[in-house]
């Protein structure tokens, strides 16, 4: 079983973080998304652990009918990744601590887990996780799963995913590189615009409810 991992703090959880989601439930065997609901940062549209609940209270049961889980991180997103990857190393028979097999438990992860892709953004692949490859960090944080394929990056744009739902390219590829902080300072402004920065899955209510959530 392969599994697909978006882990993020999503302030807020927008189209291009879902076009994520699209690819990873259209190559995956199952996908993961691990999130933070601890505000951070100063300025427009900064939201807090209060909006963050809400939209993932949201959320969260819409995706779980898509078949995605939805885990809320102990401490950060990417540091639960890391926990992923050991426990992956641990289901394959390599070693297993005592913090794996909580890993494991936590996060649900099957036995027959073989393999894992983590999605995201080329500057947070670089800059969390492949620029270990190829170092001398990367037996200690990766062991051999990247060499023997088990562990895999993922940096597409998910653009393809929106433009097989219908829509245009040029719409697609802005809905799939949307940054954060520009929905972000559109939700500052109660500008409508933001709404069709939202994940496509939600309803029209759910839009509307999510941009009261957010727009403070």
């Amino acid at each position: 079983m392969r599994l697909g991992i978006i882990a993020g703090g999503f302030k807020p959880f927008t189209s291009g973080h879902f076009s994520k989601v699209k690819l990873s439930l259209q190559r995956d065997d199952q996908t993961m998304i691990i999130y933070s609901t601890l505000s951070r940062g100063e300025g427009a549209g900064k939201l807090d652990d209060q909006q963050l609940t809400r939209m993932w209270d949201l959320m969260t049961p819409r995706l779980g009918l898509m078949g995605v889980q939805s885990v809320r991180a102990r401490t950060t997103p990417f540091r639960e990744t890391y926990s992923i990857i050991g426990a992956l190393r641990c289901i394959l028979g390599s070693f297993c601590t005592p913090d794996d097999k909580n890993t494991i438990s936590h996060f649900n992860l099957q036995q027959t887990l073989s393999g894992i892709v983590l999605y995201g953004s080329s500057k947070d692949i670089v800059n969390n996780f492949s620029r270990y490859v190829g170092t001398d960090r990367e037996e200690k944080y990766f062991g051999n799963l990247v060499a023997e394929g088990r562990l895999k990056f993922c940096t597409d744009s998910g653009a393809d995913a929106y433009v097989e739902d219908g829509i245009d390219k040029d719409t697609a590829q802005s809905l799939s590189e949307v940054r954060g902080t520009h929905v972000r300072e559109l939700l500052a402004k109660r500008d409508p615009r933001a709404k069709g920065f939202l994940p496509n899955f939600l309803t029209e209510k759910d839009r509307n409810e999510m941009m009261e959530i957010l727009g403070g």
